[in-house]
């Protein structure tokens, strides 16, 4: 966590947006018709959907804040590196019925900065065996 009170603002402003990506998914998981809850779920990551709201404004953010070295704060690796990527990811992972696997692929900057995460030695040591929903953090 940066000592410099700019950074950690943007590292707390990174993190506390991620949050606000599942939100929206909150009231889905209420729906108990299938049909419906996945076309619910499809919309908000639809052109316009509450969802993609809040990604087009992370990938705008990381394609500001982004040095040269690819980080989202900094020159190093902060938490906000480890909410956009643990945070995110999964939302291609399949798990949640109705969002698309594809769903990220449209976030330039959310894309490149995933892969530069996943390739960090420790971070591809740690994910390299996983499975399921966690999978998706492999290089």
């Amino acid at each position: 966590y940066p000592k410099e009170a700019g950074e950690a603002l943007k590292v707390d402003e990174f993190c506390d947006i991620v949050g606000e990506v599942f939100g929206p998914l909150g009231k889905t998981f209420a729906i108990e018709d299938e049909t419906e809850r996945n076309t619910t779920r499809a919309a908000l990551v639809a052109e316009g959907g509450d969802i993609t709201k809040w990604l087009v404004f992370i990938d705008s953010l990381l394609a500001k804040s982004s040095s040269s070295s690819g980080f989202a704060v900094g020159d190093s690796l902060t938490m906000a590196d480890i909410c956009v990527f643990t945070g995110l990811q999964p939302l291609k992972s399949g798990w949640l019925d109705g969002i698309p696997k594809d769903c990220l692929d449209n976030y330039s900057h959310i894309t490149k900065h995933a892969q530069m995460i996943a390739n960090i030695p420790q971070v591809k040591a740690y994910y390299k065996d996983a499975t399921g929903i966690h999978a998706v953090y492999k290089a």
